[in-house]
């Protein structure tokens, strides 16, 4: 391992980081994580910079660093080359908080960059808009004349004490002294260990996002970390699958224990570049399966994402499964979904699960293994309506039959459209809507089933409300929303109780007859003759 050859311990002003930034001299590795604080942090942070409380120390690395456009927080620069650029190797999201508010563009509506001091209470807060009152922005609060400009605009509202406050404002930012470690290396795995090290002491860090730390290629061509992989396979049109999976994906093709310690992972450079590119391949088979082979149209409705490294497994040691594979393999995956059975919710299960797959002699073999594994059904198995929230399986089961009927768009039929209600893409609706359920029945109306899939659509929002949006569409369209005549008829008259109730049995039906349609809970599962024969297990 290449030595260290010098640290040297520095101070930074708040107001001296930003032309840092401004210039180019301070720049991010692409092994940083994202940018995940939240508008409290950064009002905390500069409370804490206001009353000169510690913020703790950065660590940068001082290196060569190219002409580039880089991004931080709301800021897109063109920089400079710069011999002796200060790469963040601790201290980005201080960094990113800090300069985000202070460079901060007029008009930037992102609240945790829209940070405004009270010049009577001198408190802080995060808005996506100006709050009324004597609220000083700090992207002013840096420069003396930028100050002297927003009080003459705002003279109605200060006093004495405003005035005062807004100066020790400006003089904490620019005199609060940030403690800095500049660390000047050799190897950039040097700092990838310093990284490692001052993130596992004490501290919660994600595991990919150590890995990322570990074995990023920065500047290299894609796929150079775990993110990257995921863009390709979001690129897809699936979805984007959380790098947790990422990583626990490319781990299953390398050995079967997908929580093992990931330090020493690669012998070298051409092997972790081997390693992602064939995750990024394998992936793109195991959406194409999820979407084509098992009917999950995207990563939102799938069910228990952990399914994703055992298909990954799967797929890199027997290729994409065909035939009776795919069978079971639809079998396991409905089945698990519809009984709660999270295939990664315990550790020794997964292991034993990814090495049974290794040793299998065919892809029907494994896939019988998977679903050996499931807990066995007892009674005829019936949705819970009550399960509307996508951060849970059931929910994602629920939607899934949803989306099953082919929901069309609920808009006013024209002469120009021969089709006037087109099919709504659950896909693209996952891609750009947060919540896809919209509530049919009034807000304001408190009945029973109203916080149940009964009172829900998948759809995007609708203007003038879904229950106007219903009962004026055609027939066609109110059925691939499970919405009947007699639902139509309830809803008109506004017997909201028992509409809820009888779509509440429309829906069971559907979402029952989906889930049996697939996880086909009676049948046989076992080889088909053709594994049969291939294995010698027929007419031996």
């Amino acid at each position: 391992m290449a030595a260290v050859t010098q640290v040297r311990v520095e101070n930074v002003t708040p107001a001296r980081l930003v032309d840092l930034v401004l210039s180019g001299r301070v720049r991010l590795p692409s092994f940083q994580r994202d940018y995940r604080w939240r508008p409290g942090d950064v009002e905390s942070l500069f409370d804490s910079v206001l009353r000169r409380y510690p913020i703790g120390n950065l660590l940068l690395w001082e290196r060569p660093a190219p002409a580039d456009r880089i991004t931080i927080g709301p800021l897109v620069l063109d920089v400079p080359e710069s011999p002796r650029a200060l790469w963040v190797v601790d201290g980005q999201q201080r960094i990113t908080s800090l300069v985000g508010a202070l460079a901060a563009p007029e008009g930037v509506s992102d609240p945790r960059f829209n940070v405004f001091v009270h010049l009577s209470s001198l408190t802080f807060r995060a808005a996506s808009k100006a709050p009324d009152g004597p609220w000083l922005p700090l992207r002013v609060a840096g420069a003396n004349q930028l100050v002297i400009r927003w009080q003459r605009e705002h003279v109605e509202l200060l006093g004495e004490r405003e005035y005062a406050a807004a100066d020790e404002v400006a003089s904490a930012l620019r005199e609060y002294a940030i403690p800095i470690y500049v660390v000047e290396a050799d190897d950039e795995r040097e700092l990838r260990v310093v990284f490692d090290r001052m993130n596992n002491y004490g501290r919660a860090l994600r595991k990919e996002d150590v890995f990322n730390a570990l074995h990023g290629v920065q500047g290299a061509a894609s796929p150079g970390d775990l993110g990257a992989i995921g863009d390709a396979v979001a690129a897809a049109g699936f979805g984007r699958v959380h790098e947790r999976e990422v990583l626990r994906s490319l781990l299953a093709l390398r050995g079967p224990d997908v929580f093992r310690d990931i330090h020493d992972e690669f012998t070298d450079d051409d092997d972790r570049m081997q390693a992602f590119l064939l995750t990024e391949r394998v992936l793109l088979d195991v959406v194409a399966i999820l979407r084509d082979d098992l009917d999950i149209p995207h990563v939102r409705l799938l069910p228990y994402p952990s399914v994703i490294p055992m298909l990954a497994a799967l797929v890199h040691r027997f290729g994409r499964p065909t035939g009776r594979a795919v069978i079971l393999l639809r079998r396991w995956l409905w089945r698990g979904a519809a009984l709660g059975a999270n295939p990664g919710g315990d550790v020794p299960t997964v292991r034993r699960l990814i090495r049974e797959i290794a040793r299998a002699s065919g892809p029907s073999e494994a896939v019988l293994v998977l679903l050996a594994a499931l807990p066995k059904a007892v009674g005829r198995w019936r949705p819970d309506l009550a399960q509307i929230q996508l951060s849970r399986a059931l929910a994602r089961v629920n939607l899934l039959g949803l989306a099953d009927l082919g929901p069309q768009e609920l808009v006013p039929a024209t002469a120009e459209l021969p089709v006037p209600n087109p099919a709504l893409s659950p896909g693209e609706l996952l891609d750009t809507v947060e919540n896809p359920l919209v509530r049919v029945i009034p807000t304001h109306v408190d009945a029973p089933l109203a916080s149940t899939l009964a009172n829900r659509l998948l759809h995007p929002p609708i203007r003038g409300g879904a229950a106007t949006a219903l009962i004026g569409a055609d027939r066609a369209t109110r059925e691939s929303h499970g919405v009947d005549d007699a639902a139509v008829e309830l809803l008109a008259g506004r017997r909201w109780s028992e509409f809820l109730s009888h779509r509440a049995e429309l829906l069971a039906r559907v979402i029952a007859d989906v889930v049996d349609q697939h996880a086909e809970w009676g049948a046989r599962d076992s080889f088909s003759a053709a594994d049969l024969l291939r294995s010698g297990r027929l007419g031996a």
